[in-house]
C-alpha cells in the first residue's frame, strides 16, 4: 500500500518513458538532492540526516523571519526620511520669496529635487509592504505549517521502525541466550556421560541431563527462529521508513525551491523598483538585478547538499549474527561445527526462497515492460515491480553475506581457508565483548548494484564445500554412534585394585601442551558400508608400518598400565592382560583410546586402565 500510494510521486521518471524501461534500479539516490544526501546509516543515529534537514529549514523559515524584520526597519527609515525631505520642502518654500534671478531659479530646483527625493522614498515604503514585506510573512507562515505536516509521517515511520528495533534486540538477546543456556546443558550432559567411579551419576541422573540439553536446544532453536523472523520484519519497517524519507524528502525539496523562488521574485521586484526610481545607480542597480535573476533554486539545493548534508544513503541491511559463530564465547568445538553446519543449512533455504520470489518477479517485470510499450499500462506500475526488484536483491545479498559469514566461522575452526566473497569488504561488524554478541551489517552505497549473477556463482563455490562439511559430519556422526554401541562395560566381578578407584582422565586433558585434535580439513571420501566406518578412523595414515618404528614415529601423549584383562573382538583392538603397559597416541571418542602394546597399534577401552606417565 505505502508503494502504490507514494510510488508516483516518488518515482516519477522524467523524459523518455522508453528510457526508463532499459534496467531497473529503484530510485536515483542523487547526492545533490535532499532525498539522496540527507542519511545516516549507523545505529542509534539513524534520523540525524533527517534532523540535519529539519534544521536547516527551521533556519530557513527564521531566515525569513528575519528578512521580515529587517525589511520593515527599512520601511520605517524610508517613511521616515521621505516625510522629513517633505517637511523640509515645505519649509523652504517660505524662503522662496527671498531669491531673485538665476537664485531664484537655482533654488526652485533644488525644492523640487528635495520633493522628487520625498515622493520616492515614500513610493519605496509602497513597494516595500505591498511587493516584500506583507508575501514574506505570509508565506513564512504557511511554509512553516506544510514543513511540519510534510515531516510528521516520516517522523511516524522512524518511531515505528525504532520501537520494532528494540524489539528485534529482545529476540537477539533471547537466542543468544538460549543458546548459551543449551551449551551449557550440553556440557553438564557431556560431563555426566563421562564421569566414572564411585561418584559417577546414575544412569537416571545421565538420561535427566540429556533430556535436559535436548529441552534446551529445542528452546534455543525456537528463540533463534523467532530472531531471524524479527529480522525479517525488521527490514519491512526499515523499506516503510526509508520510502517515507524519500516522499517526504522531495516534498521539502520542493518546498525549499519554492522558498527560494518566492524570495527571488521578491527581491527581483523589489530591485527592479529601486533601478526604476534611481537612474543615477542604474549600472550598480543593473548588476544587481541581474545577479538576483541568475538565482537558481536547484543549484542552491545541491550548495546546501554539499554544505550541510551528513551523509550519502546506505543501504544498511542487518545481518544474522549466532552465538557459535563468535570464537570467543566457550563452546565445544564439535557442537559448535554441528550448530554452524545446521545454520548454514537454514540460511540456505531461506536464500534460495528469495531467489524463487525473484524469479517470480522478473517474470512480473518483463510482463509489465511488454504492457508499457503497447500503451496498456503506466510506468508507474513498472517503478513498483523495479522497487521490490531492487529491495529484493538488496536481500537476497543480505542472506548471502551472512551465510559468508558462518562459513567463514566454519573455516576458522577448521583450520580452512575463508571462503570467497564479493561482499566481504562490504560486511562492517561491531563486537559488544560484555554481552558476548556482535552486530553485523552489509552496507550497501547508492552506486551499488548488486550482481545475482556474481552472486550465484559464489554460492555455487560454496555450496560444494557445504556439501563437503556434511560429509564430513555424517561420517563422524556415523564412527562416534558406532564407537558408543561397541563401547565395552566395566566388569562387575573384577576386583579394582586401589589404583584404579581414581576417576579416569581424559587424554585431552593431560595432553594440555598439545592443540586439541583437529576436524578434518576436507570431508574423507565416504566408505563401502556401514560396518567399515569405525575402522577407516584409525587407517588414516595407509603408509603407516606396523611394530615399535610406528611407535616411536608417533607422538605419545601419555602412558596408561590394565587394570583388567580384555579379550579383543575386531582385528584392530588390543588384547589386555592385567599390569600391561600401552604407550596412548590418540582418543577415539569418549570411551575408546588408541596406542601401542608390544610394537602393535590398536584400540582398547579406557575404562579399563588407569594413567601412569
Amino acid at each position: 500500500k505505502t508503494i502504490e500510494t507514494t510510488m508516483e510521486a516518488v518515482y516519477a521518471a522524467p523524459g523518455d518513458p522508453a528510457t526508463a524501461l532499459d534496467a531497473f534500479s529503484g530510485p536515483d539516490f542523487d547526492a545533490s538532492q535532499f532525498f539522496g544526501s540527507f542519511w545516516s546509516p549507523d545505529a542509534p543515529s539513524l534520523d540525524a540526516g533527517f534532523e540535519e534537514l529539519r534544521k536547516y529549514l527551521r533556519q530557513g523559515n527564521d531566515f525569513l523571519k528575519d528578512v521580515v524584520d529587517l525589511f520593515q526597519q527599512r520601511y520605517a527609515l524610508e517613511e521616515m526620511y521621505g516625510k522629513k525631505l517633505l517637511a523640509l520642502h515645505a519649509k523652504a518654500q517660505k524662503m522662496d520669496e527671498f531669491t531673485y534671478g538665476s537664485l531664484k531659479a537655482a533654488w526652485g530646483l533644488v525644492l523640487g529635487e528635495f520633493k522628487e527625493q520625498g515622493d520616492r522614498r515614500l513610493s519605496v515604503c509602497e513597494v516595500l509592504r505591498r511587493a516584500v514585506i506583507d508575501p514574506l510573512a505570509a508565506f513564512k507562515e504557511t511554509q512553516r505549517k506544510d514543513h511540519k505536516n510534510m515531516q510528521a509521517p516520516v517522523e511516524k515511520e522512524f518511531k515505528k521502525m525504532t520501537d520494532f528495533s528494540a524489539v528485534v534486540n529482545k529476540y537477539k538477546r533471547a537466542a543468544f541466550g538460549k543458546s548459551k543456556e543449551a551449551e551449557q546443558a550440553n556440557v553438564a550432559s557431556d560431563e555426566a556421560r563421562a564421569a566414572t567411579g564411585p561418584k559417577a551419576p546414575t544412569e537416571k541422573d545421565i538420561k535427566r541431563l540429556a533430556k535436559a540439553a535436548a529441552e534446551a536446544e529445542k528452546q534455543r532453536d525456537k528463540a533463534d527462529a523467532a530472531y531471524r523472523d524479527s529480522l525479517e520484519k525488521l527490514a519491512v519497517h526499515v523499506e516503510d521508513w526509508e520510502t517515507q524519507m524519500i516522499t517526504g524528502c522531495k516534498a521539502l525539496q520542493k518546498s525549499e525551491e519554492e522558498r527560494i523562488g518566492f524570495l527571488k521574485r521578491t527581491l527581483h521586484e523589489y530591485s527592479e523598483h529601486l533601478l526604476a526610481q534611481a537612474p543615477a545607480e542604474e549600472r550598480s542597480l543593473r548588476t544587481m538585478s541581474q545577479t538576483i535573476a541568475a538565482i537558481n533554486g536547484l543549484d542552491d539545493v545541491n550548495a546546501i547538499c554539499q554544505t550541510r548534508g551528513t551523509s550519502p544513503y546506505v543501504a544498511a541491511m542487518q545481518l544474522y549474527d549466532c552465538f557459535e559463530e563468535t570464537q570467543a564465547n566457550t563452546m565445544d568445538p564439535h557442537r559448535r561445527q554441528t550448530c554452524l553446519v545446521d545454520k548454514v543449512a537454514l540460511l540456505r533455504e531461506d536464500v534460495v526462497k528469495k531467489e524463487k520470489t525473484r524469479a517470480g518477479l522478473m517474470k512480473m517485470w518483463d510482463a509489465t515492460r511488454g504492457l508499457i510499450l503497447e500503451g496498456k499500462c503506466e510506468l508507474v506500475h513498472i517503478a513498483a515491480v523495479s522497487r521490490q526488484l531492487v529491495s529484493l536483491d538488496y536481500k537476497y545479498a543480505a542472506g548471502q553475506a551472512s551465510l559468508y559469514k558462518l562459513r567463514a566461522a566454519l573455516a576458522e575452526l577448521t583450520n580452512n581457508a575463508r571462503p570467497q566473497s564479493s561482499l566481504a569488504p562490504l560486511i562492517v561488524v561491531k563486537e559488544d565483548k560484555e554481552k558476548g554478541m556482535v552486530n553485523s551489517q552489509l552496507r550497501l552505497a547508492a552506486s551499488y548494484r548488486v550482481n545475482v549473477d556474481v552472486l550465484q556463482h559464489e554460492a555455487l563455490v560454496a555450496g560444494e564445500a557445504d556439501a563437503a562439511y556434511g560429509q564430513a559430519m555424517a561420517a563422524m556422526e556415523r564412527r562416534q554412534t558406532m564407537a558408543q554401541a561397541r563401547a565395552p562395560q566395566r566388569p562387575v566381578s573384577a576386583a579394582p585394585s586401589a589404583a584404579s578407584s581414581a576417576r579416569p582422565v581424559s587424554v585431552a586433558s593431560l595432553a594440555s601442551r598439545s592443540a586439541p585434535l583437529p576436524v578434518p580439513a576436507a570431508a574423507p571420501p565416504p566408505p563401502p558400508d556401514e560396518e567399515d566406518d569405525f575402522d577407516a578412523e584409525f587407517d588414516e595414515d595407509e603408509g603407516e608400518g606396523e611394530g615399535q618404528a610406528a611407535a616411536q614415529d608417533t607422538q605419545i601423549v601419555c602412558r596408561v598400565q590394565a587394570l583388567y584383562e580384555y579379550a579383543a573382538n575386531e582385528p584392530d583392538e588390543l588384547a589386555l592382560q592385567v599390569g600391561d603397559v600401552i604407550d596412548v597416541t590418540n582418543n577415539v571418542g569418549e570411551e575408546w583410546w588408541e596406542g601401542f602394546l608390544n610394537g602393535v597399534k590398536g584400540i582398547f577401552p579406557a575404562g579399563y586402565v588407569q594413567v601412569i606417565e
